[in-house]
């Protein structure tokens, strides 16, 4: 798969290589350096439609408000967001899908800006996997592939706390520079202690893959990849190709 065909929707601080990273910031300061500068809450996204192989959206849809102005009318923004995501990914294209696991509720909100509770069911309302009446916008649909919950990976929780600039995340980041199989060990001490010191469990996150459904023949797949490249470069959404 082309590094042109796969999309880290408000990448933040994880920086996919072979990836296309989209945020809307770009911030060093903050470790925030995307390849392409995008606002995903301006709709519709000036990105190529029946493009993109794959597409990930990691820790992000929780976050979405519920109501925004789109297109001279309010819509809701996650229904809007999967509609978009819809629209770029070619037909089979596979869009993964990873949020807190929202079973210890109180945690759960302990983070200001989760404005939404993502279940495996609100994700299936987007399948075909329901057999009720949809209340929304129903003209693009999506197989599920998968669904679980697992504890977030070690490396994973790493570049988190290296991130910071705690004394921790000094310590640790100072030994994953220099070897990174022990820093996954001294983590995982330091992260069971914190947890049976604190009494709380270890994060789980939802993991949901779907894949586009789309009962025609394959669409023409939109930019070159040496437009996408000379894109690239600008990192201005507004030079993207027209929808």
């Amino acid at each position: 798969m082309l590094k042109e065909r796969k999309l880290n929707l408000a990448c933040g601080r994880d920086y996919k290589d072979g990836w296309i990273n989209v945020d809307v910031l770009d911030d060093e300061s903050r470790r925030v350096k995307p390849d392409l500068v995008l606002d995903l809450l301006v709709f519709p996204w000036s990105i190529r439609s029946n493009y993109y192989e794959y597409v990930l959206l990691s820790h992000y849809i929780e976050h979405l408000p519920h109501l925004i102005e789109a297109e001279g009318k309010k819509q809701d923004a996650l229904v809007r967001t999967m509609k978009e995501v819809h629209r770029i990914l070619v037909p089979g294209g596979i869009v993964e899908i990873r949020v807190p696991d929202c079973s210890d509720i109180i945690s759960y909100f302990n983070t200001p800006t989760h404005y939404r509770i993502i279940t495996e069911g609100v994700i299936k309302a987007f399948t075909h996997e329901i057999d009720k009446p949809i209340t929304f916008d129903s003209s693009f649909r999506f197989d599920l592939i998968e669904s679980k919950k697992q504890i977030q990976t070690i490396d994973a929780m790493i570049k988190k706390v290296i991130s910071r600039t705690s004394l921790c995340g000094f310590i640790i980041r100072f030994v994953y520079n220099h070897n990174v199989s022990l820093s996954e060990k001294l983590y995982s001490i330091l992260l069971h202690i914190r947890f049976a010191v604190r009494g709380k469990r270890v994060k789980k996150e939802l993991i949901i893959k779907l894949k586009k459904h789309s009962a025609g023949a394959a669409a023409k797949a939109g930019t070159t990849k040496d437009e996408f490249s000379k894109l690239r470069s600008t990192k201005d959404s507004s030079k993207l190709p027209a929808l």
